[in-house]
């Protein structure tokens, strides 16, 4: 039996084995899909001897859980993310390189979402995301606009930090489409930008004809 056989694996701290087995049990193969199991697998091995790889993996098992935790009740659910915000927090910790570690954190942190609401930690996370972006050779485009959105978006907040704000969401007004109303904004107002309506009213218009009602 192949998950017998990782079991054994496992046991003596092989780290492949360990994902292939929480895999199994995550989805099912060869085994009966209980995701508790998949997760109790991955957190007993990092007791056992932490490793990034399973941590991260452990992270991302959890966002692939996310529609089915939504479902539960309501203690259930916040369980769910208590040890959703504890397994990336974890990531942290041992310095992870990958942006969407800190991205969740981020917005764990500005929701409140398995903690309580800190927006100077969401800030910190979404700026230690939007670097590690910038640094990769190949970026994730979604995720780095998003996060120098929602990081310019609390910086506006902020007199020492909304210049910057403004500059990223302008940035990231191309390819998030609720940062163009933002970002209209500002041309229209024109406090921390030069005014610009023209700029202005074209970034209404697009965000409207995406939907977006704020700009109807």
């Amino acid at each position: 039996d192949a998950n017998t056989i990782l079991a054994d694996l496992v046991s003596r701290g092989n780290t492949k084995a360990t994902i292939f087995l929480s895999d199994n049990h995550f989805y099912g193969r060869g085994a009966d899909q209980d995701r508790s199991i998949a997760y109790d697998i991955l957190n007993n091995a990092n007791e056992r001897a932490p490793d990034i790889e399973l941590i991260e993996h452990l992270c991302r098992l959890r966002l692939r859980d996310i529609d089915r935790a939504n479902q539960l009740s309501e203690k259930e659910k916040n369980e769910f993310f208590e040890a959703m915000y504890d397994n990336f927090t974890y990531a942290s910790i041992y310095e992870s390189n990958d942006p969407g570690t800190y991205f969740v954190l981020g917005l764990l942190y500005e929701t409140g979402t398995g903690t309580s609401v800190n927006l100077y930690n969401a800030q910190e996370n979404y700026y230690k995301s939007l670097q590690l972006s910038l640094n990769r050779e190949y970026q994730d485009k979604d995720l780095l606009y998003q996060a120098a959105f929602r990081l310019g978006r609390l910086q506006l907040n902020y007199e020492n930090t909304q210049k910057d704000g403004a500059s990223n969401i302008i940035s990231s007004a191309d390819y998030i489409n609720c940062a163009k109303v933002y970002a209209g904004r500002l041309y229209y107002e024109g406090k921390l930008i030069e005014k610009n309506l023209s700029k202005a009213f074209d970034l209404f218009k697009k965000a409207a004809d995406k939907g977006i009602i704020e700009a109807q």
